[in-house]
């Protein structure tokens, strides 16, 4: 028993390559996500995993599985990657994305060996800040986060419509990235 509790669950074998799945929030939402698994991986061994938020988010939900753009900027050999879909019924700043989110997580942590200590959120654009917003509402199960092009000022603003509050004090002890360019025309450095 001693040694069953020391090597820790064991997690079955897991196809490589991109898979498309989704999840139901409890309201019947349905939100898709891509996953991507390296052809390294090992069932055996804890995985950092990457989660991406993309921007772009007031767009109608978009059909089929095609709206992840530029995957391959993003896939990487030592590290499962994530892609959920955020649109304008659901925002990443919405309560529905906090329950995606966890539920997400939640779902590859029983399919796959995650290595819970490098579980990080990247953001562009919309998606960082996303990446804002959870770092400030629902910063637990994050290790760190990377904004890329975003604000968190747009989390203040309110025609975005944030649920809830949000507090500085989540950040204490979070890693936070933050990329911006001088020549962004909406967030320039």
């Amino acid at each position: 028993m001693r040694e069953r509790l020391r090597a820790g669950r064991p997690y079955p074998p897991a196809p490589a390559g991109r898979h498309a799945l989704s999840r139901r929030n409890r309201d019947g939402t349905e939100h898709p996500y891509i996953v991507h698994v390296p052809a390294a991986y090992d069932p055996a061994a804890p995985t950092p995993l990457r989660v991406y938020l993309h921007g772009g988010v007031m767009r109608q939900f978009p059909e089929g599985d095609d709206w992840w753009r530029g995957e391959d900027r993003w896939v990487r050999d030592d590290a499962l990657v994530v892609a959920p879909l955020s649109w304008n019924a659901s925002p990443w700043w919405q309560r529905s994305q906090i329950e995606n989110l966890d539920g997400l997580l939640a779902d590859l942590k029983r399919r796959y060996n995650v290595d819970e200590n490098r579980v990080h959120m990247l953001g562009v654009s919309d998606g960082a800040t996303g990446a804002y917003y959870f770092a400030f509402k629902a910063a637990t199960p994050w290790a760190g986060y990377l904004a890329f092009i975003g604000h968190p000022a747009v989390l203040g603003h309110p025609g975005t419509q944030v649920d809830g509050q949000m507090h500085a004090v989540n950040l204490r002890g979070k890693p936070l990235f933050i990329v911006n360019g001088g020549r962004d025309r909406l967030y320039p450095a």
